[in-house]
């Protein structure tokens, strides 16, 4: 059963600036904190130290970093490997999410395996441990490198909504103010969706979140009478993973598109097409929303679905497409 147990704790083992080495334990997680599937957020204090210690040592690929998650003696063998899988995946996901590549991190977790000397709820065991190291030095470029072509616009978040839909067209219309968003609206079916992705990649666009709102169904996603599922998905549209070159996110608002096996297996398609460059996290929703139109205050634009992130279906992929937990899936934070 989950318990706080107060503010995170952080222990340097040893830190070279110069070198740009760190060893670190974060430790204090709270106890249970996987209880019933919940995906917590990260101790402040944890999240500050990586903000001001770990960042600054892997930020534009300077570094690489190594994690271990632990687990107390406290509970079965198998929850205990699932307890530190989720606390070493929480610190790669507060990286991840400030843009240090995917393939800068290596997860490892050990559960309860060096717990057994310590007192059974010893607070160092409920932890991450974290090394933090210079990357090998790249072979010289060659003097004479012909000049890569440049995209004709980098933009970092793609949208694409149902324009037959009246409340996807309502949405559309107040989810986004300025920014680097490129919103696209489909009104011609599939084959126009995969048009319009030809089209992104001869432009040579990429992109670090997708989001798709349309309707949904369990297993797939509506763009006026034509279903979108993992048959289509695999007869249609290989070959544009080239717009996620890097670790993405890739979110479908539709209501109850990820919900059962149905809805797991085409998010597993999904990132198995999308994110074998990069990798990164496939999202859907497993429950009914409501669509909130245009002219709703502060949640303008948006889809409101009850639960909230413990309705949020997720799966992480590595690169080259494959997943993370294929079998179960965890909710998103």
């Amino acid at each position: 059963m989950y318990r706080a147990t107060g503010p995170g704790q952080v222990e340097v083992i040893s830190e070279d600036r110069i070198a740009g080495r760190l060893e670190a334990l974060l430790y204090n997680f709270d106890f249970d904190d996987f209880s019933g599937r919940t995906f917590r957020p990260l101790k402040p204090e944890h999240a500050n130290f990586l903000s001001a210690r770990v960042l600054p040592l892997v930020e534009n690929g300077r570094g690489n970093v190594w994690l271990q998650g632990s687990a107390s003696q406290i509970g079965a063998t198998g929850w205990n490997m699932t307890t530190s899988m989720v606390r070493a995946g929480q610190i790669q996901a507060y990286l991840l999410d400030r843009d240090v590549n995917l393939d800068q991190i290596e997860a490892d977790a050990i559960g309860e395996t060096q717990a057994a000397t310590h007192a059974k709820d010893d607070p160092r065991d409920r932890a991450v441990y974290l090394w933090v190291h210079p990357r090998a030095n790249q072979q010289p470029v060659p003097k004479k490198v012909p000049p890569k072509p440049k995209p004709a616009r980098k933009l970092q978040k793609l949208y694409i909504y149902d324009r037959s839909s009246g409340i996807d067209r309502w949405q559309a219309a107040g989810r986004f103010g300025a920014g680097e968003v490129l919103q696209i609206g489909i009104d011609k079916g599939i084959a126009e969706l995969k048009s319009t992705f030809d089209s992104l990649v001869q432009q040579n666009y990429v992109f670090n979140r997708a989001l798709f709102q349309t309707h949904g169904g369990s297993g797939r996603i509506w763009f006026g009478n034509d279903a979108l599922n993992k048959e289509t998905l695999k007869s249609t549209f290989s070959g544009y993973a080239s717009l996620f070159p890097r670790a993405a996110r890739i979110y479908f608002d539709g209501c109850n598109v990820a919900e059962g096996g149905a809805g797991t297996d085409f998010l597993i398609v999904a990132g198995s097409l999308f994110l074998t460059n990069g990798g990164g996290d496939v999202l859907g929703w497993v429950n009914v929303g409501l669509g909130m139109p245009f002219f709703v205050p502060f949640i303008r634009g948006h889809t409101i679905h009850l639960g909230g992130a413990n309705n949020l279906k997720r799966i992480r992929f590595y690169r080259g497409g494959s997943p993370n937990f294929p079998d179960s899936w965890i909710p998103a934070r």
